[in-house]
């Protein structure tokens, strides 16, 4: 087995020396040819590479010159045409298409000069194949070449011709439709240029916001100093409301959870809310951040209703029953006076001196500080008075109520009233106005002290009852507070 193995090793080494042998050979004879064909091939492909970098040059020169014709006649004629509401109007009602090409020749300008530069980038791939003997034959990339300056050039020929022949149809599109439904197309072109118009005064407002908040930001610290205090609080006031109701759930698990979150999530943002209405209170002179607040929200809704997605909803536009001629002209004014008190506030902030600035800062930052301590307290006092009601609600549904029938005979301890009462107050004297209401037949709650809405019910019964009011009344303010009539009446009976 050894001696086999051997001599087929022999055998195959002497094999691979006669091959090495050969081919050293045939190298060392031919090495002056090899070094002339690589010097005719690095000289072709030098002048291959030069004549794809000026095609590839001239083609970009041209496309910059036809993208000077499109746009020129972009602006010069489509812009007339595609940027009034009426053209706007019809498109929107979908008899019309938009143009074809760009109306921005930037994207054009793109979108071609990639194409060029990728073909260019695959091409001079290939000069450099062929440089170091890849490709043999330079006749298919001289083909590549030629294509290349040919296909392009047809392109960037055909491209302006091609955008105002599109232009011309849609052009005789527009025409033919308007003519057609001319009052339809004025009317809904009447509302959407409202709406461009108030669109554009919005924006405007926004930007000025933005802009105010950067100039206080650059020229005083106390302005940031003071929105970090602010935040602070917020979330401190939530947090003590949490741990509020942490302890009302523990004692009262009957009581909304869902509710009380709610509750709590809604006075925080009020908080948060007055707390920056204060701060701009330095601009008082220039414009009301309230109106701000309202107007934004107004605008807000207006455009939301007929704009979606960055286009008008027509036939929510023809069928509303706005009245757009008094929304629009009410809707611009208020813009219109916000937008200037902006600029006068950024204006007063852009001149501030050094003196100003650091009394201003004084000023605010004492002033918010006895205002955050103040509603702090008062938006915890609402929480309580709001959970203390739930809590009565939440009794009253899980008790079950038993029908007694009630008769003049059941006494009452007599009393006078002097004041009213708001939902959820307790007080002594409330049981005798709940005993009194029983005895009336009106009341069939606990002889709880509670202000309640059973309690609440049962005194709007008695006002019925008595001819205090009506039940027709529009404002319903007093249905069911024991004011100085009510209060009268109850006393007038209670001590006979």
């Amino acid at each position: 087995m050894k001696s086999s193995f051997l001599i087929k090793f022999l055998s195959v080494f002497s094999a691979f020396s006669l091959l090495f042998s050969s081919t050293l050979a045939s190298t060392l004879s031919v090495g002056t040819t090899s070094t002339t064909t690589s010097t005719t091939l690095s000289k072709d492909a030098t002048e291959l590479q030069a004549d794809l970098d000026a095609k590839k040059d001239q083609l970009i020169t041209y496309l910059d010159k036809k993208l000077v014709v499109i746009q020129s006649f972009y602006d010069d004629r489509a812009k007339g045409l595609v940027d009034t509401a009426l053209f706007k109007a019809v498109q929107c009602l979908g008899f019309i298409s938009s143009l074809s090409l760009p109306t921005d020749v930037s994207s054009l300008e793109k979108e071609y000069t990639t194409a060029i530069l990728e073909e260019y980038v695959d091409i001079s791939a290939d000069i450099k194949r062929f440089s170091v003997g890849l490709i043999s034959d330079s006749k298919d990339v001289k083909t590549d070449i030629s294509s290349f300056n040919a296909d392009f050039s047809q392109k960037l020929s055909l491209l302006d011709e091609d955008y105002q022949a599109n232009y011309y149809k849609v052009k005789s599109d527009f025409d033919t439709y308007y003519s057609q439904n001319e009052a339809l197309v004025d009317s809904l072109a009447a509302k959407i240029q409202m709406l461009d118009v108030i669109d554009t005064q919005f924006t405007k407002l926004m930007d000025l916001s933005d802009s105010l908040y950067v100039s206080l930001e650059k020229r005083t610290s106390v302005w940031s100093s003071v929105e970090s205090l602010k935040d602070t609080t917020a979330n401190l006031l939530k947090s003590d409301l949490d741990d509020a109701i942490s302890r009302y759930q523990s004692l009262n698990p009957e009581v909304s959870f869902e509710l009380m979150l709610a509750k709590r999530d809604l006075l925080v943002e009020e908080f948060s809310d007055e707390a920056t209405a204060f701060l701009h209170i330095i601009f008082e002179k220039d414009f009301s951040y309230k109106d701000y607040l309202a107007v934004k929200k107004e605008a807000t809704i207006f455009l939301d209703q007929f704009i979606s997605s960055n286009w008008y909803q027509c036939g929510t536009i023809i069928s509303s029953s706005v009245n757009w001629e008094r929304s629009y002209s009410s809707l611009k004014t208020s813009l219109d006076t916000l937008i200037k008190g902006l600029e006068l506030a950024i204006d007063r902030v852009d001149l501030w001196n050094e003196t100003q600035i650091k009394g201003i800062d004084s000023a605010l930052l004492a002033a918010f500080k006895n205002y955050y301590t103040t509603d702090f307290a008062k938006k915890k006092s609402v929480f309580s008075t709001y959970v203390m009601q739930l809590i009565s609600e939440a009794y009253y549904q899980n008790q079950t109520q038993v029908e007694v029938p009630v008769t003049p005979e059941i006494s009452w301890a007599p009393y006078t009233f002097t004041r009213t009462y708001t939902r959820g107050t307790y007080a002594l004297e409330l049981t005798y106005l709940q005993q009194f209401l029983t005895a009336q037949g009106l009341y069939t709650g606990p002889i709880n002290g509670l202000y309640d809405a059973l309690t609440i019910q049962a005194v709007l019964d008695f006002q019925l009852q008595e001819g205090i009011l009506t039940g027709k009344e529009s404002n319903k303010s007093a249905y069911g507070w024991m004011g100085p009539a009510t209060r009268a009446k109850i006393n007038e009976k209670m001590n006979p």
